[in-house]
């Protein structure tokens, strides 16, 4: 229900993936593929994102952030 509801108010939606009964979509399970066809992944150390800082003590910077950042930031949001 929720996928046809989104596929009519959204119709430049291409794909609907539904996990268990798909009725007219695709069953996630159903998606397969090659992993060998998927890009390398980034460098952990690689950038990823410049954050604006809130310029509490001056005027706002940009602050690099690593994908190892995010990692570590899910790593110990999971030991909470």
């Amino acid at each position: 229900a929720l996928a046809t509801r989104m596929r009519a108010r959204h119709p430049a939606l291409r794909h609907v993936l539904v996990v268990g009964d798909p009725g007219e979509h695709t069953a996630l399970r159903d998606v397969t593929g090659d992993p060998a066809d998927l890009p390398p992944g980034p460098d952990a150390s690689e950038l990823a994102f410049l954050q604006l800082s809130g310029g509490t003590t001056g005027v706002p910077k940009l602050i690099p952030r690593t994908h190892d950042d995010y990692a570590y930031s899910l790593r110990g949001s999971n030991e909470i």
